[in-house]
């Protein structure tokens, strides 16, 4: 990992222990300092963040090792200059003056927006164990976590995430067509008409995603990295009581953040909230893309990735009309009519949170590979279903 910094009037290439040599720049040998107009970050040789003119929130830790004099002549009181010019009480002028410091560059620190710096409490959550690191939303949809073979097929996306330094909250659907089951179940059982019956049918269909964030928790724990499932009452996620199409109204993400601080992954059931009579309730069709979005703004993430088995945004669903072309692009006011209409890509809701942004897809052309999103941000693809991603950029939500 890189960055390029401004320090004294000239640019710099550093990495962790890089040493360099830092005209007009004041401070005595041993101080820690901090280069702060950083003009790019990036890793492999690729830049990951451009500033414009200087990349927000970012910042390398450094430290003066020593200090260096230049060779330009000293100047006498009286005018004029000389080598071994005198001052007005005839002292030897010589070449005293320090001109710079030579630096030793240390972590290189991305800032998570709207965060402070507070030594003991936010230390040690970024790139390199610095401070912040990028906050990534991902969201996984049913056909993603239908079975126990396709939750291990997203466990390459996790990973590349993980390693490359970026911090992560993952939201979960139910397996594909476990909603489904439930729903009949309840119906072949009540009439679902009362407050009473409608709580308890939300009940019953969030266990769907508990059960899902649960798995895939395990999954994580077998692969070596440390997760837990977290359930909406455990944040919570604070909704009305409009049961099967509840509103949310608060988001507590004190959890969220402290699992991170941790170094564990919060794998959390989507399409779900809690009443303030502490009953179950679901946030009705396309809840999960919802709970993620609200989630990735109460927590001022950098991204929301959403997770599809589509590539792309097609003129009709795919798999039911064989001849439905792929658009090139899309606007945004028409992506929110085509969700209106009931196409199944996001649910309408999700308009509401995010900010009007292009869509990057993954080029999947590399199947079981590595797919390279079109502004150069990297994720796995892995599966016989392979999985795209949408990347939204968020409005600040809740204030």
């Amino acid at each position: 990992m890189f960055a390029i910094v401004k320090a004294g009037g000239k640019q710099y290439k550093v990495g962790k222990n890089t040493v360099i040599k830092i005209e007009k720049i004041d401070g005595e040998r041993g101080a820690k300092i901090q280069l702060d107009q950083v003009l790019m970050i990036g890793e492999d040789f690729k830049p990951s963040f451009i500033g414009t003119p200087i990349v927000q929130g970012a910042l390398v830790t450094a430290e003066i090792t020593n200090q260096f004099r230049d060779n330009k002549m000293a100047t006498k009181k009286a005018g004029g200059s000389s080598r071994n010019g005198r001052d007005s009480a005839g002292r030897r002028l010589g070449i005293k003056k320090y001109d710079g410091q030579y630096v030793i560059s240390g972590n290189i620190i991305v800032r998570q927006r709207g965060t402070k710096f507070y030594p003991g409490k936010n230390v040690g959550l970024g790139k390199d164990h610095t401070l912040f690191a990028l906050v990534t939303v991902q969201k996984f949809g049913g056909t993603s976590v239908a079975n126990i073979a396709r939750i291990k097929e997203i466990i390459p996306i996790i990973k590349w995430e993980k390693q490359h330094g970026n911090q992560l909250v993952i939201v979960v659907s139910a397996m594909a067509g476990v909603t489904n089951q439930l729903v009949t179940l309840c119906n072949e059982v009540s009439s679902l008409k009362t407050d009473s019956e409608l709580a308890e049918y939300d009940t019953a269909l969030c266990s769907g995603e508990m059960v899902t964030a649960s798995l895939l928790a395990l999954e994580l724990q077998q692969q070596g990295i440390d997760a837990r499932s977290v359930l909406a009452w455990q944040l919570p996620i604070l909704t009305n009581d409009n049961y099967s199409k509840a509103l949310v109204e608060q988001i507590s993400t004190s959890l969220l953040t402290e699992c991170i601080k941790q170094n564990i992954i919060p794998v959390v059931a989507g399409f779900q909230g809690i009443t303030n009579n502490n009953r179950l309730a679901t946030l009705g069709r396309g809840g999960s893309d919802t709970t993620a979005s609200l989630i990735a703004a109460a927590m001022q993430a950098d991204r929301c990735d959403i997770y599809t088995d589509v590539e792309g945004v097609f003129t009709a669903d795919p798999r039911i009309v064989p001849g439905a072309k792929k658009l090139s692009q899309i606007s945004f006011e028409e992506m929110l009519e085509f969700a209106s209409c009931g196409a199944k890509v996001l649910h309408p809701r999700f308009f509401d949170i995010i900010k009007p942004w292009p869509i990057n897809w993954l080029d999947a052309n590399i199947k079981g590979g590595i797919g390279i999103m079109l502004d150069d941000i990297a994720a796995a693809i892995f599966a016989s279903v392979i999985h795209y991603a949408i990347t939204f950029t968020l409005i600040d939500w809740f204030g």
